[in-house]
C-alpha cells in the first residue's frame, strides 16, 4: 500500500502475465471502498500507472516509462462486490482492461 485515507487506498502491484511470452508490469491503482449495507461492500479500482519491466528479477532489471513497451496492458479498472452470506464471504469481480493481445502466429 502506498497511501490510505479513510476508504480510499493508493496501491502498488507487480503483475506477471505468462502467455507464450512473459510480461511483468509495475502498476499503481486508486481504490475506493464503500459500505452498501450491514452485509455488503463494494469497491472500484482504477490503474493510474502501468509500466513494463524488462529483465524482471535480474541484475539488469529496468522499468520502462509508462506508455512505452509492448503495450500488453495500458489500463485496468476493476469493480468488486463483497457479501457476508452462508457463513462466509462471497466475492465478485469484474475487470475491464485495455490491452494488446499476443501477436497472431505466436498464440497457441
Amino acid at each position: 500500500m502506498l497511501a490510505h485515507t479513510g476508504n480510499d487506498f493508493r496501491v502498488y502491484l507487480r503483475l506477471l502475465k505468462k502467455k507464450i511470452v512473459t510480461v511483468v508490469l509495475d502498476t499503481e491503482h486508486d481504490a475506493h471502498y464503500e459500505r452498501v449495507d450491514g452485509t455488503r461492500w463494494r469497491s472500484r479500482s482504477r490503474s493510474t500507472k502501468i509500466a513494463e519491466v524488462k529483465n524482471a528479477g535480474q541484475r539488469n532489471e529496468r522499468v520502462l516509462p509508462p506508455g512505452t513497451g509492448a503495450g500488453y496492458l495500458w489500463r485496468l479498472n476493476s469493480y468488486w462486490r463483497f457479501e457476508e452470506r452462508d457463513g462466509g464471504t462471497w466475492v465478485e469481480c469484474e475487470a475491464i482492461s485495455l490491452t494488446r493481445d499476443v501477436p497472431t502466429g505466436l498464440a497457441g
